[in-house]
């Protein structure tokens, strides 16, 4: 379909640990690293994308982003935003809108078709960050 040629560059940002925070046009830039605010609304769009056309390199997506959330995600059940490249998040706790952020898009992947095992994911990382809000 003509639709889904407008998401290459989704595929272009993600690699193996999840969604780059930014690019320079279409080439990512590595040295701005990840956020899970960006890979929550990645999560999102992948479960939507997967919804439209049930194609199993969306649903690769969503498992990529949503694999990103749960090691965002602290002992204490706040999400770390900012990682960089090597892979090391920069800081203990993210911002509020990123938990605000991160809470969506888990509560999102719960009201799709998709199957139980994405959402029992999801219902943990919710679980686990309910005493937080």
């Amino acid at each position: 379909m003509k639709l889904a040629t407008k998401f290459q560059h989704l595929f272009k940002l993600t690699d193996d640990t999840g969604i780059l925070q930014h690019s320079l046009y279409s080439i990512p830039d590595l040295t701005k690293g990840y956020t899970t605010d960006d890979n929550s609304r990645a999560l999102i769009a992948a479960s939507m994308l997967y919804e439209v056309y049930k194609d199993e390199k969306y649903l690769d997506l969503l498992k990529r982003y949503l694999s990103f959330l749960i090691y965002a995600q602290n002992g204490k059940g706040y999400f770390r935003n900012f990682m960089n490249y090597n892979r090391e998040f920069i800081e203990e706790v993210g911002s509020e809108d990123c938990f605000g952020r991160t809470l969506w898009a888990l509560g999102y992947l719960l009201n799709t078709n998709l199957s139980n095992g994405y959402q029992s994911v999801a219902v943990t990382l919710i679980k686990k960050a309910l005493p937080n809000v």
